[in-house]
């Protein structure tokens, strides 16, 4: 939200199984229920085995399993670099269908460009679409901007960097003790949350957000559609809560 990481829950883990992502995403869920939250209708990730099926153990079929667009746009370069495809053709074609309109639109492209692919007379894209279909079309197939509310991020990558900046700056890349790693993502939140200048530089600072703030152009647009009496607010029976009720011209 507003170019802001707002963390809720922050783990420290040794191993990347579905065992422990299933104890992580059942702690997280302890937490939300104790403020009577419900479970998550989006959950986003890289392509790890073991998190789609933490993912599906713990959430069940009422949660969407969004796959992050950058991870599937990285591993399809590495493998058309592997297989010596035109590294801009593929990227090009991925990133089309990622900005399909809808499920027809999708089907409708992924059929011209799989038979693109697949008749292919040096047999490299032959084989790409192979591996296109069975990963990214069959196993892993909700990365479309379509497939998510407007809003909600195309990729996980404000979590890689904030690992990758905890391990470099403040880990250092080396392996720490559990008790040490505890004490220094503690100064991280500190350091983030405070907006204070530690050991951070200055330049590199990325502070977390605890609240949601409007942009101004959020405000701009809001007066204006209250102005023309497009949108109105009214106050609910819980304090600070309001409802806000929106008219679209015919």
């Amino acid at each position: 939200v507003q170019n802001k990481f707002h963390p809720v829950i922050l783990f420290l883990v040794s191993h990347e199984t579905a065992n422990l992502y299933g104890c992580i995403f059942e702690s997280y869920m302890g937490e939300v229920r104790s403020i009577g939250a419900e479970k998550p209708t989006f959950v986003m990730s890289d392509g790890d085995a073991s998190i789609k099926k933490a993912v599906t153990s713990v959430f069940g079929s009422g949660t969407k399993h969004l796959m992050c667009f950058f991870h599937v746009l990285q591993a399809c370069q590495r493998k058309a670099r592997k297989l010596r495809c035109c590294l801009d053709d593929i990227t090009n074609d991925v990133t089309d269908l990622h900005f399909s309109k809808d499920e027809e639109d999708l089907s409708r492209r992924w059929n011209s460009i799989n038979e693109k692919w697949s008749t292919d007379t040096t047999n490299t894209l032959s084989r790409f679409a192979k591996y296109f279909k069975k990963q990214w079309m069959q196993k892993w197939p909700n990365w479309q901007g379509f497939k998510r509310p407007a809003g909600l991020a195309l990729t996980n990558n404000p979590l890689e960097i904030t690992n990758k900046e905890y391990k470099n700056k403040f880990a250092l890349n080396r392996n720490e003790s559990l008790n040490v790693c505890i004490e220094k993502v503690q100064n991280i939140i500190s350091l983030k949350g405070k907006e204070v200048v530690g050991q951070v530089a200055t330049s590199d600072r990325r502070s977390f957000a605890t609240v949601i703030v409007p942009s101004k152009r959020n405000l701009r647009d809001w007066r204006k559609q209250k102005a023309d009496r497009k949108m109105t607010v009214s106050p609910t029976q819980e304090s600070g809560k309001y409802n806000v009720t929106s008219r679209r011209s015919s």
